[in-house]
C-alpha cells in the first residue's frame, strides 16, 4: 500500500498503513466527509465541498498537472442516433464541470 507523488523520474513513495480502506469513490468520499481521513480524489468530484470549506486540500505541491478529456468517435459521417445523443450528453456534462485551479505552489 503507497501513494506515488511527483514525476516519474522523482518519485516520492508514501508507504501506507490504513485502517479504513474502500475500492468505491462514494465511499471514500462519504468517510472525507465525515473526518475519518483523507482521500486522493479527482478535483471535479469535490469541487463543490472544497469550495463550500467542507473538505481542504493536502499537498498542493504533489498535485498533477491537469489532463484534457477527449470525446473520440469513428468518422466524420453519419453517427447513429445513440453514439450522437451520447456524445452530446457527455460533452454538455464535461463542459459544466466546475474546474478545480492549481492552488500557489509558492
Amino acid at each position: 500500500m503507497e501513494w506515488r507523488f511527483g514525476p516519474r523520474k522523482r518519485t516520492t513513495v508514501v508507504r501506507l498503513s490504513p485502517r479504513f480502506l474502500v475500492n468505491d469513490a462514494e465511499t471514500r468520499f462519504v468517510a472525507a466527509r465525515a473526518g475519518q481521513g483523507i482521500a486522493r480524489v479527482l478535483s471535479y468530484q469535490v469541487s463543490e465541498e472544497l469550495e463550500a470549506g467542507a473538505l481542504v486540500r493536502l499537498l498542493p505541491a504533489f498535485e498533477p498537472a491537469p489532463l484534457p478529456v477527449h470525446l473520440v468517435a469513428l468518422g466524420s459521417g453519419h453517427k447513429a442516433p445513440k453514439v450522437k445523443a451520447f456524445l452530446d450528453y457527455a460533452a454538455a456534462s464535461l463542459a459544466g464541470l466546475r474546474v478545480i485551479r492549481p492552488m500557489d505552489k509558492g
